[in-house]
C-alpha cells in the first residue's frame, strides 16, 4: 500500500488482470520486488553448514520478512535440505517428508502470527502438538549416548537412583506430577534433572 493503491485484499493480488496467489508474487509482478536472489543467495549460503531445522528457521524468517521465498520453495533442491531430516527417518515416505516440513513451518509461521496460505504454501493435513515440535530439536542416538556418559562419569547415589526411578516411572506411566529436587550445592541435583530429561528424549 506504501508502493502503490490498493482498494481490497483481492486487489493486492491483482496486477494487470492476473489475480495471483500469493501478495508477494503480485509484488514481484508489479515490480515492487525486483530481485528474487537475495533470499536464494543467504539460502544456498547457509546450505553447507546448517541444519535442515536450522534452514527451515531462515526460510521463515525471510519470508515473513518479505523476501521472494516462494520459488525457493518449489524449487526441488531446496525443498529437499528443508525436509532432509524427516526424509532420514525410519519407512518415511517423501509425502510423509512432506507433510512434517508443512506442519513445522506452520508452527513456526504461527509464533508469529502468520500462516503458510498467506505466503502461497499449503496449509498441512493435520498440525504438529507441542510434543511433536520437540522431538525434531533433539537426536536420540546423541541424547543416548550423553545420557550414558553421565551415568557413568557421575554415577547416582542410592536416593538418587531411588528419585530418579520414581520420576521415570511417574512418566512413562503418564501421570502428571510435580518433583521438587532439594539438595546443598554440589550434591548433583542439576545432573540427576538432566539424567531424567536425557532418558526420556532418548527413548
Amino acid at each position: 500500500m506504501v508502493n502503490c493503491l490498493v482498494l481490497s485484499w483481492k486487489d493486492a493480488k491483482t496486477f494487470d488482470g492476473t489475480e495471483y496467489n500469493t501478495f508477494l508474487e503480485a509484488a514481484v509482478a508489479r515490480g515492487i520486488i525486483d530481485d528474487k536472489s537475495d533470499a536464494v543467495n543467504a539460502f544456498e549460503e547457509m546450505i553447507n553448514f546448517s541444519t535442515p531445522a536450522e534452514l527451515r528457521a531462515l526460510f521463515v524468517l525471510l519470508t515473513i520478512n518479505g523476501y521472494a521465498t516462494i520459488d525457493m520453495f518449489r524449487n526441488p533442491y531446496h525443498h529437499r535440505r528443508l525436509q532432509e531430516v524427516y526424509l532420514l527417518q525410519r519407512y518415511c515416505t517423501h509425502a510423509r517428508a512432506n507433510q512434517n516440513l508443512l506442519k513445522n513451518l506452520s508452527y513456526r509461521f504461527r509464533i508469529e502470527d502468520k500462516t503458510n496460505s498467506m505466503y502461497g504454501i499449503p496449509e498441512p493435513v493435520k498440525q504438529f502438538s507441542e510434543v511433536d515440535i520437540e522431538k525434531f530439536k533433539y537426536k536420540r542416538a546423541e541424547q543416548l549416548d550423553l545420557f550414558n556418559h553421565l551415568c557413568t562419569s557421575i554415577p547416582n547415589t542410592n536416593e538418587q537412583e531411588s528419585t530418579f526411578e520414581e520420576i521415570t516411572e511417574t512418566i512413562l506411566s503418564g501421570t502428571g506430577c510435580l518433583y521438587f529436587i532439594q539438595g546443598i550445592g554440589g550434591s548433583g541435583k542439576s545432573t540427576l534433572c538432566k539424567k531424567s530429561l536425557l532418558g526420556q528424549i532418548s527413548r
